[in-house]
């Protein structure tokens, strides 16, 4: 779900997230990476959390989406995950769906 919640947010603003969180939580993120993998380095990558937190990000995202997509964005990123015999999972995911439904594209 929490891929899911990266995806619902790439396609709300119609761009990548690595540069969503350039922007808004971690400066030069792109340029970090590609540093990084010349140098065979780890790098800090911030969490959709971090994108959560940013008062201007969720702004802008409210004004390219709505409140409810946030709400999903929101719940698919902090979903924990499945364990033996819980249903709970299965029931968020099916409310995620059921949210989506109601938009058209």
């Amino acid at each position: 779900m929490y891929a899911f919640a990266c995806v619902l947010v790439e396609l709300v603003l119609w761009q990548p997230l690595m540069k969503v969180h350039s922007k808004y939580t971690t400066q030069d993120l792109e340029e970090q990476l590609i540093n990084a993998k010349e140098a065979n380095a780890v790098v800090f990558v911030p969490s959709m959390q971090d994108l959560l937190d940013q008062r201007e990000a969720m702004e802008f995202f409210a004004s390219h989406g709505d409140d409810k997509i946030i709400e999903i964005v929101t719940s698919c990123s902090t979903i924990k995950k499945a364990e033996a015999d819980n249903e709970g999972l299965l029931n968020e995911q099916i409310k995620v769906v059921e949210s989506l439904a109601w938009y058209r594209i």
